[in-house]
C-alpha cells in the first residue's frame, strides 16, 4: 500500500513539474543530481530539437551536440574541457543549492553537416529536495543569443581589395566571412554605376 501511495506521489510530481515547466515563457531543462536530463519544456525542445527522456544519462553538453560531449563514449562530462564549461560549472552550482544568472557559454555544436559556433545565456537553480518527490535537483533556463554576437567588434578588413582577415588569420572575400558568420546569403546582380563602368554601350541604351 506504501509503495502505491509513493508510486502515486511520483505520478502527481512528474506531472505538476511537466505544467509548471510548459507555463514557462523560456526554454527550461530540468536534470537530477548526475546532471541528466530529466524533463523540459515545449520551447526547450523546439531550441534544442526533439529531446528524449530516457534512462540514458544525457547531460547538458549531449542536449546541445557539443563537440567535447560528442568526441567521448560517454559524453558530456567526460572530457578534459567539460568541467571548464560554463553550463557544466552552471549546473553544478544549482544542483549544490546556488543560484546562477545569465552566464554566457560558446558552444561549438553540429548543425546539419557543419560545426556552428553557438552562445547561450545559461541561468539556473536548485530545486529543494522534498520539494517534490522527484529526481530533479536544478533547473536551466537556456537562451540563444547567438545572432546577437554575430559581426560584432572591429573586423579587420584590407583597405585595397576589401576582404576580411578570420580568426584563423586567412583572407576570405566579404561574401564569403558574412556566409561563415551569419545566417545571411548572397544573390548578385550589378549597381547602376558598375553596369555603365563595365558595359557602358548598355547603360547609354537604358533610358
Amino acid at each position: 500500500m506504501r509503495a502505491h501511495k509513493s508510486l502515486e506521489s511520483r505520478v502527481a510530481s512528474s506531472t505538476a513539474i511537466e505544467e509548471i515547466l510548459e507555463a514557462m515563457p523560456v526554454a527550461v531543462i530540468a536534470i537530477d543530481a548526475a546532471r541528466n536530463l530529466r524533463a523540459a519544456n515545449g520551447l526547450a525542445k523546439n531550441l534544442l530539437g526533439t529531446l528524449e527522456i530516457s534512462e540514458t544519462p544525457r547531460g547538458p553538453g549531449d542536449l546541445l551536440n557539443c563537440l567535447n560531449a560528442i568526441a567521448q563514449p560517454e559524453g558530456c562530462g567526460h572530457s578534459d574541457r567539460c568541467h571548464a564549461c560554463t553550463m557544466w560549472q552552471s549546473a553544478e552550482a544549482a544542483i549544490a543549492g546556488s543560484h546562477v544568472s545569465q552566464r554566457e557559454v560558446h558552444v561549438r555544436t553540429w548543425v546539419g553537416q557543419q560545426v556552428v559556433e553557438r552562445v547561450f545565456l545559461i541561468s539556473a537553480g536548485p530545486l529543494p529536495q522534498g520539494a517534490l518527490d522527484t529526481q530533479i535537483r536544478a533547473l536551466l533556463v537556456i537562451e540563444d543569443v547567438t545572432h546577437l554576437h554575430r559581426l560584432r567588434g572591429i573586423i579587420p578588413i584590407c583597405a585595397q581589395c576589401k576582404k576580411i582577415r578570420n580568426d584563423a588569420q586567412a583572407w576570405q572575400a566579404v561574401e564569403k566571412y558574412i556566409e561563415d558568420n551569419t545566417y545571411a546569403s548572397f544573390t548578385h546582380s550589378m549597381c547602376p554605376t558598375c553596369v555603365a563602368t563595365l558595359y557602358p554601350s548598355r547603360s547609354q541604351q537604358t533610358p
